[in-house]
């Protein structure tokens, strides 16, 4: 029982230290549109590599499939910076890397979080959707929860007479995103 056991800890271990994210980015030279759009002509071996759009950051970026790790077959890809309004982020910045999930439409992406003196650190983990076509892929936000239970029976009691219920409506919003390139320019525009 115990070797069963042992084998299953090290098969988990490989498995989740499959892909080591640097604490860092890195800068890549050559990474502008035009040179990106002629290194993909005609020559993409997947349906999630070319350039796309992410509208909250307003920045384009390419996603390019690179070789795993030695002995590893995980399909990994990395997102690097084209072009961005952000003037701390340079063109060829690596701005995170995904890894196909178990399920075929899902992607866990490793997304760098902050600036530091013109790179980005600090690598979060999260779970992103792509849609059937692979023109969209969808990221799910990393949620932090605190919770916290006050009696208010026994604090403050001279204060906190009553409870009050105050409802909170959350408004909705658009789940963010990457929105491949060519949808993006093959769209007509709707006027309001």
């Amino acid at each position: 029982m115990r070797g069963v056991l042992f084998m299953v800890f090290v098969m988990v271990a490989s498995v989740a230290a499959a892909f080591e994210v640097p604490e860092e980015s890195a800068v890549l030279a050559g990474y502008d549109e035009a040179t990106v759009k002629a290194r993909f002509d005609g020559t993409i071996t997947s349906t999630l590599e070319g350039l796309w759009y992410y509208p909250d950051e307003r920045l384009t970026l390419v996603v390019e499939r690179i070789e795993p790790e030695r002995g590893s077959r995980a399909e990994v890809y990395r997102l690097v910076v084209v072009d961005s309004e952000d003037s701390a982020i340079n063109p060829g910045t690596v701005a995170g890397y995904a890894e196909r999930a178990a399920q075929p439409d899902q992607l866990r992406l490793r997304l760098y979080s902050a600036v530091v003196e013109e790179r980005l650190t600090m690598p979060i983990e999260c779970l992103a959707t792509v849609d059937d076509e692979c023109n969209s892929i969808k990221v799910e936000k990393p949620k932090l929860q605190v919770r916290w239970s006050v009696n208010l029976a026994r604090f403050l009691p001279s204060i906190f007479d009553g409870i009050r219920i105050y409802p909170h409506v959350d408004s909705p919003k658009a789940a963010a995103g990457f929105i491949r390139l060519r949808e993006l320019n093959a769209k007509n525009p709707i006027y309001f």
